[in-house]
């Protein structure tokens, strides 16, 4: 089973990975084993930082994106840039992240409208 733990004492190289990545309050992205494997496999902060960042930028382009409906639009290009910003800050190579663009013509199930 999972475990989420977090002390702003930063105490552990845990700690100041989830505070390097602003994950410090639940919900919690990632599980404290997650960021052990990562720290162990990378062997440093800095690396553990760019490896977790990227992991969270790949979910974000499996899920993420703009959404758009008659009561507003949502999107993650907030979220994409200050993750690409973090890794470029504890020396991933930002500068060669892919983008994609994709668009929706039709109306999904949550779009008012929508005819199934």
């Amino acid at each position: 089973m999972a475990t989420y733990t977090y002390s702003p004492t930063l105490s552990t190289d845990r700690d100041r990975l989830r505070f390097r990545l602003s994950d410090s309050r639940p919900p919690f992205y990632f599980a404290d084993e997650e960021l052990d494997g990562v720290l162990s496999d990378e062997g440093s902060l800095d690396g553990a930082t760019v490896a977790a960042a990227r992991v969270w930028l790949a979910n974000l382009g499996r899920h993420g994106g703009t959404y758009s409906n008659d009561r507003g639009s949502v999107s993650d290009a907030g979220r994409r840039e200050s993750l690409e910003a973090l890794i470029r800050m504890y020396g991933g190579e930002g500068d060669r992240l892919p983008t994609v663009t994709v668009t929706f013509p039709a109306l999904r199930p949550f779009d008012s409208g929508y005819v199934e």
